[in-house]
C-alpha cells in the first residue's frame, strides 16, 4: 500500500501567498509521516499562468494520472474549496476515470469542501477569533470576506455559516465578492449591531491577489474602503487561511478521517 493525499487548491500567482500551502503541507509530513504529499490548481487561470512560464500545470486528472505513474495505490484527494462550486465540480470530475477500470486506484477517496460538514466554519471563526487582531479590546466584530459562489447553493452555503457562529464571543459577519452577502450588506448588520470597528480577514486559503487588493487595500472599491466610508473602522488581515496551523487542522482532522478509512478497507 503506497498513500498519498492529493490537496485541491485554487492556486495563486501572488508572490509570497504560497507560504499557505508551504505551511499545510509541513503540518501534513507531520502529522501523516509515510504519506505522500501532492497538490493540484484547480483555477484554469492559474494554471495557465504557470504553464506561460514554464511551471507545472497539470488539471486534476493530469495530476491524478501522474501520481498513478508514481505508483501510488491509495489516494486522498482534499479539497481547500469552501463550497461545492464549479471548481470542486472539476476535481469530483477528475477523479472518475480512477475510481474503476484499467486506470483505478486500489482505493480513492474523495473530501468535501469546509461549509459543508456542520461545525467547521464556527470551528475556523472561533480560530480566528483567538489568532487574529479580532481578539483585541476595542475590537467588536470579525468580518470574513470569501471569494463567494454564484451557484445558489453555494451563495446559501454561506448565509448558512454565518448563522453558526451565533454563540462565539464576537459577532462574526460573512462578506463575499461574488454573491450574497456582500460587503454593504455586512455593514448595515454592522451599524444595526453598534459595531465601530472590525477586524478584516480573508476567508481565504492564501492571502493573494484579492486579499490584498479587493479585500483589504486602500483602493476606493476594497472591502476596507468601503466599511470605513460608512463610519466602520477596520484592522485588516492579509494572512490567508493556510497560514493557521489550527485551521489546517480542521482539513486534515477530515484527511485523517479518510486516510483511516482507506487503512481499514485493507485489514
Amino acid at each position: 500500500m503506497k498513500k498519498a493525499v492529493l490537496f485541491a487548491v485554487p492556486g495563486t500567482t501572488t508572490p509570497g501567498a504560497d507560504a499557505a500551502y508551504r505551511n499545510i503541507e509541513r503540518c501534513a509530513a507531520a502529522r501523516f509521516p509515510g504519506v505522500g504529499v501532492r497538490w493540484v490548481f484547480t483555477s484554469s487561470v492559474v494554471r495557465r499562468k504557470r504553464a506561460a512560464a514554464g511551471r507545472a500545470a497539470l488539471s486534476p486528472a493530469q495530476t491524478l494520472a501522474a501520481m498513478r505513474a508514481e505508483g501510488f495505490t491509495h489516494v486522498v484527494v482534499q479539497p481547500l474549496q469552501f463550497v461545492a462550486g464549479a471548481e470542486f465540480g472539476e476535481v469530483a470530475e477528475g477523479t472518475r476515470r480512477f475510481r474503476s477500470g484499467v486506470d483505478a486506484f486500489e482505493r480513492l477517496l474523495l473530501g468535501r469542501p469546509l461549509l459543508e460538514t456542520a461545525g467547521q466554519f464556527a470551528r475556523a471563526a472561533a480560530v480566528l477569533l483567538e489568532d487574529t487582531p479580532a481578539a483585541d479590546v476595542g475590537i467588536d466584530a470579525l468580518v470574513l470576506a470569501a471569494h463567494g459562489s454564484r451557484q445558489p447553493a453555494a451563495a446559501d452555503a454561506f448565509e448558512r455559516a454565518g448563522a453558526e457562529c451565533t454563540r462565539l464571543d464576537k459577532p462574526v459577519f460573512v462578506a463575499t465578492l461574488t454573491s450574497a452577502p456582500g460587503i454593504d450588506d455586512v455593514a448595515a448588520r454592522c451599524r444595526e449591531a453598534g459595531v465601530r470597528k472590525v477586524c478584516l480577514v480573508p476567508f481565504m486559503v492564501v492571502g493573494g491577489r484579492s486579499a490584498r487588493n479587493e479585500i483589504g487595500g486602500p483602493g476606493p472599491g476594497s472591502f476596507r474602503t468601503r466599511l470605513e466610508r460608512q463610519g466602520i473602522a477596520c484592522e485588516p488581515v492579509l494572512a490567508g487561511l493556510g497560514e493557521y496551523d489550527r485551521i489546517a487542522d480542521i482539513w486534515l482532522d477530515q484527511v485523517e478521517s479518510l486516510l483511516r478509512t482507506v487503512s481499514e478497507d485493507e485489514t
